[in-house]
């Protein structure tokens, strides 16, 4: 078996889409639970995606939260996707992993939601009617938690690793 290199590429972390769950899935979900299914376009099957989505955003950002190694100050860097063209954003220091994603939405529709790992930091695209917002973020070394936001350069930040590959050898 080949082995990953879970240090670089891009690997997802959070996707809130409700088009990622198939039919088959929801046919399976109704047969196990005695309930007969709906079309694959009726609005049962539609509400059933978005409850799965949900619920796994829900798991994902629990692991999000008590992953140890995302307990660090970061910083997000970015840019907004708005009606007028791209516009980059001031950097934003929060305490975890977790509060910069939360930061990053908004508490907006969970629907438009894909974080990603991607070679040592976290990126959440959250798209919306005026196009997609686009966050980096950023663990902080040891040595720049304590410089203010507007200091923050690039030899500032340190790698996270990929949630699911800790302790993966």
């Amino acid at each position: 078996m080949e082995k990953i290199d879970y240090t670089h590429g891009t690997f997802t972390i959070v996707d809130t889409d409700p088009s990622q769950f198939e039919y088959e899935s929801y046919k399976e979900f109704c047969e196990i639970n005695d309930m007969e299914p709906k079309g694959e376009n009726s609005d049962e099957y539609l509400e059933w995606c978005a409850e799965e989505a949900e619920e796994a955003y829900n798991c994902d950002m629990d692991e999000v939260r008590a992953c140890k190694e995302y307990n660090v100050p970061c910083v997000i860097t970015g840019t907004l996707g708005l009606w007028d063209g791209r516009h980059d954003i001031h950097p934003t220091k929060v305490n975890s992993v977790y509060d910069a994603i939360i930061k990053c939405y908004g508490h907006d529709s969970l629907s438009n939601l894909k974080v990603n790992y991607e070679d040592g930091k976290i990126v959440v695209y959250y798209s919306h009617h005026d196009g997609t917002n686009i966050f980096y973020i950023h663990a902080l070394s040891e040595n720049s938690r304590d410089k203010d936001e507007e200091n923050i350069t690039e030899s500032d930040f340190a790698r996270l690793p990929y949630i699911y590959a800790i302790g993966i050898e």
